[in-house]
């Protein structure tokens, strides 16, 4: 069993990618955004609950033997440990994806979102923070999406972990 995140700010391209991943591996996708309630205050306590009921679920699929697709923001490292230590339990590999863009391109995206998207309203000096809180992570492949279509940016995540499959 495999669980694969898909981590990154906001118009990185989790959710475009993780949607035609999930088809072409296939996958179980569960995006973190699914788990929050509407009118979501965004409180660290409401994130952290999202965040359990994700990790539930994806223990559910491991267990059943899916292979998994997690879109989420695992910049922390109590997030990070959370997932190791799930794929640790259930005897699973982890394969970590981090999808980014120039912030003049995440911006552009995020503009295009429809109105009741979870980040339609993210401020520039947001988007900064979100790309500067991924420095310094470590993943077993980091896409850089600005100029990439889809297509592209998701065959060279099949064919790395096709490679990592080989290694380990």
């Amino acid at each position: 069993m495999i669980c694969i995140t898909l981590s990154g700010p906001p118009g990185g391209g989790k959710s475009s990618v993780g949607r035609v991943l999930e088809e072409l591996l296939p996958a179980k996708r569960f995006d973190i955004v699914d788990f929050y309630e509407p009118g979501t205050d965004f409180s660290d306590i409401t994130r952290w609950k999202a965040f359990l009921q994700l990790l539930s679920c994806t223990r559910q699929a491991l267990i059943a033997g899916n292979t998994v697709l997690l879109e989420a923001f695992l910049f922390r490292s109590q997030r990070q440990d959370a997932v190791t230590s799930l794929c640790r339990e259930t005897s699973s590999r982890l394969f970590t994806v981090i999808l980014t863009a120039r912030i003049d391109v995440l911006l552009e995206r995020i503009k295009k979102r429809d109105v009741g998207h979870l980040y339609t309203t993210v401020t520039p000096s947001e988007v900064v923070q979100f790309v500067n809180s991924f420095k310094g992570v470590t993943a077993d492949l980091v896409i850089d999406t600005s100029d990439q279509p889809i297509s592209k940016v998701t065959s060279t995540i099949k064919e790395a972990l096709i490679q990592w499959k080989k290694k380990t």
